[in-house]
Formats: structure tokens, sequence, C-alpha cells
């Protein structure tokens, strides 16, 4: 399953990207995320042939703990214009944060600058991936006789990224195909099991990017209003809710799940962490931990965050369809309906 980060390029580099296809003397772009947008860092000239430019403009531009995306003209020509090779660059150093985005956006760079032209891929984590030597070997993989699907390339791919993602020992260390893994806190995990056994009813779990980790924001016995007020306007939260109610006479405990995301006054790398790092998070809570989730709900804020709105989610109201009764028919031949009339009335009439 793969994520689009919804971040793009302005008209700068659209402009520049449009006159590199088909000009000769460019040979190198280095593309770079900036505040939520793609931007060309690095533009380098053609000085020699393909093969004599290569490592001079492209390993120079590659950062131990940087990721990023270079576009290599070769000498070579298409109808539409010259070929180029696409390199995605994520060093084993780079937060994993930087990873999933720039993983994410690499489509999007593609579409960009148009697939039509590129005619080389390359995956790197290191320098020698993406070198001339690297991208001769990249040659001859391609020229084998039983090349790799793009099943198995995109595994490849995965596990690449995975390389020098230590999240710690206590939790499984991997980029999923459904998300991104983030280790909870010693703390946290605590105040989970905490409430699993009953001694709270609401706990408040925050992801810190820079760290890489899950934290414990919160842990006590609070009502839903009380525990409403305590959820953020600005940052997203993950919550764990104690939902005791009655229904239909019975009285019903039910754990909730809340993912809180104030959308428009959140960063978009941001909301992406969150969102994916929710589902191995959810896999932690109810596979390790053994906590029963009744309903997994996503918010905005805390004014979401009621009684009225977990009840109708946990019991959503049935439609009853009110038939109305059908007349039966009279028989058939009478025409109009007969009036009954009192003997007393007719006769009066016949006097």
């Amino acid at each position: 399953m793969s994520h689009q980060s919804g971040i793009t390029g302005g008209e700068e580099l659209q402009t520049l990207l449009g006159k590199a296809v088909s000009d000769k003397k460019t040979r190198m772009i280095k593309i770079v995320i900036e505040n939520e947008e793609l931007k060309a860092e690095t533009v380098a000239n053609a000085e020699g042939d393909e093969r004599d430019d290569y490592d001079k403009c492209i390993l120079p531009v590659l950062a131990e703990k940087e990721c990023c995306f270079v576009l290599y003209r070769l000498d070579s020509e298409g109808a539409n214009g010259y070929h180029w090779v696409f390199i995605s660059y994520n060093p084993d150093w780079a937060h994993v944060r930087d990873k999933m985005v720039y993983a994410s956006t690499r489509a999007t760079v593609k579409t960009l600058f148009g697939v039509d032209y590129i005619k080389q891929e390359l995956f790197g984590t290191v320098p020698e991936d993406v070198s001339l030597a690297g991208y001769d070997k990249h040659l001859e993989s391609e020229a084998a006789p039983a090349p790799l699907s793009m099943e198995e390339h995109e595994k490849e791919e995965i596990r690449a990224l995975e390389v020098g993602a230590e999240i710690g020992a206590s939790t499984k260390k991997a980029l999923m195909a459904t998300g991104v893994q983030f280790p909870v806190t010693p703390e946290a995990e605590a105040a989970i099991k905490s409430f699993k056994a009953g001694d709270v009813t609401y706990v408040q779990l925050s992801l810190d990017g820079a760290n890489e980790i899950i934290n414990l924001e919160l842990a006590a016995t609070l009502t839903c209003e009380e525990a409403a007020a305590k959820i953020p306007t600005d940052i997203a939260r993950y919550h764990l809710f104690q939902f005791n109610h009655n229904h239909e006479g019975d009285q019903i405990e039910s754990v909730v799940f809340v993912y809180s995301c104030p959308s428009f006054k959140m960063a978009v790398k941001d909301r992406m962490i969150y969102s994916t790092a929710k589902s191995p998070l959810l896999g932690q809570i109810e596979q390790e931990i053994g906590i029963e989730i009744a309903k997994k709900l996503e918010i905005e804020d805390g004014s979401e965050f009621t009684t009225d709105e977990f009840y109708s989610a946990l019991h959503p109201a049935r439609s009853v369809v009110n038939q109305k009764f059908a007349r039966p028919r009279g028989p058939s031949g009478r025409k109009g309906t007969s009036r009954l009339t009192s003997r007393s009335s007719s006769s009066a009439k016949s006097t």
C-alpha cells in the first residue's frame, strides 16, 4: 500500500524541468523537499560525455543523512527528447520520517518531469548504489535473462528503507507497507497496561517525530467531558478511552480508540506521519498488549469527543420502515360506496 504525500513542485521547478528535457547543456538536476515543496537544489551543466560527467555530477551532491532525487541526462535521445536516469536516494542514516516522505513523493516527481523521458531508474541507500559502477551493475541486471519483477523490485526497495531504521529492542523494527512503526516508550506502555487493568480510563499519546518515538502525554481517570478538554487544538494525538454506558438496559464497557487531527493547523508531513503510524500502534495495542478495541474513530478536535458520538458509533440507529396498512378492495362489480340511512329517515320521506 502506497501513500501520496501531497507535496508538489512550484512554477520555478516546473519551468526548469520543462526546459531541461530537451536542453543539451543541462546534465544533472538535484531535487529536494523544502517547506513541503519540491525544489531544485543543484543544477550541473555537461562538460564531457555521459560517463565522464556521471560521478563528477552525482556523487558530490549526495549527503550522508539527507534524502534527495537526482535526474541525470544521458547522451542518447528518444522521439521526445533526451533520455534521463531517475535516482531516488534514501541514505541509511536519514530519519525514518524523511524516508517515508520522499518515498511517497517519488511518483509525483516522475510525473512532474515526465515518465516518458526516464529511461532508467535507480534506488540507493549509499553512494556506491548510484555511482557509475552501480549504474553499470543496474544495466547488467536489466540485461540478465531473468530480471526481477516489479513486485520484487518493490520488495527490495522496502528492505532498503528498513536499513538503519533502529527504533529499539523491545519493538519490531521495520518500515511497514501499511505504515511506520515507532517504538512506544516504557512510560507509555505502562500506562496502556494500566488502562487495560482498569486503573485509569483515559490515555493520551503523542508522536515525537524528531526522536521517532511515541510518548505518554496523560493517563488518568476522567469523564468524557474532562478528557475532551485535554485534547489539543493544534496538534494530533492518539487516545484510549473506557466508555461505560447503558444500552437497552445493559451496562456496557467499551474501549474506544480515537485519532484526533486538526487538519488545517498541522503541516502535511506531520499529518502523514501521525496517520501512517496509527495502524502499527493499533496492532501493538491489540495484539501485543491484548486490549480489545470496540471502535476506532477519527475526529478534528475535542468538540467531537462526546458520549453522543461514541454511543452513535457503537450503536448505530436502525432505520425502521413504517408500512402503511393497505385497505382491501371491495367486491368487483360494485360502483361507488353504499350509504346507510336510518329507517326513521326513510319513513319520513315516504310520508
